[in-house]
């Protein structure tokens, strides 16, 4: 991430990250308790791939103790191994895994109001993000069989808020929602 000041008042930041992953050998052996018969042997192809995450800021100094910040912003997830290959139960409900899982795609912004200093303050920050291909579990069988899924599309709007307080030198409060 590369930091620097535009103006007197503005800074401006950039950013950037390339990550490469790979999922080798996943597989799903099963056998039975009582004999030791092999009841399911799956073996998945391997995948890989490369993900780019670049991101952006901007930070107006208005006045002292007036902050307000934009940022710009994309990321990745990809399924855990638990969600390929990983089925589970909980009481009578039974939710597969899925070695056909994509990985998450997120885009998203920010924008931000810190008002304040160090001893004392109150941020408030507005967002919107969207989620392709989210890992969701989808019920297949109702009612009680599901499986892990990538969703087309999720959409992400909220509002978070947050205050500090540095009572004494080594007790600062402080609360977010």
């Amino acid at each position: 991430t590369h930091d620097r000041a535009l103006a007197a008042d503005w800074r401006g930041s950039l950013g950037a990250r390339l990550d490469y992953w790979s999922n080798t050998d996943g597989h799903r052996h099963e056998f039975a308790p009582s004999t030791g018969t092999v009841t399911r042997d799956d073996h998945y192809a391997d995948e890989d791939g490369y993900a780019f995450s670049p991101n952006a800021g901007l930070v107006w100094q208005a006045a002292p103790g007036i902050r307000a910040r934009t940022s710009v912003y994309e990321a990745f997830r990809v399924p855990t191994l638990n969600e390929y290959y990983r089925p589970f139960r909980v009481g009578p409900v039974t939710t597969d895994a899925n070695p056909n899982l994509k990985p998450e795609k997120l885009t998203g912004g920010e924008l931000g109001v810190d008002l304040g200093n160090p001893r004392a303050g109150l941020t408030l920050t507005a967002f919107a993000n969207e989620i392709r291909d989210a890992v969701a579990n989808i019920t297949t069988v109702p009612p009680n069989t599901r499986q892990r899924q990538n969703l087309d599309l999720v959409r992400v709007l909220g509002l978070e808020a947050g205050a500090h307080w540095q009572a004494l030198p080594a007790l600062r409060l402080e609360a977010d929602y």
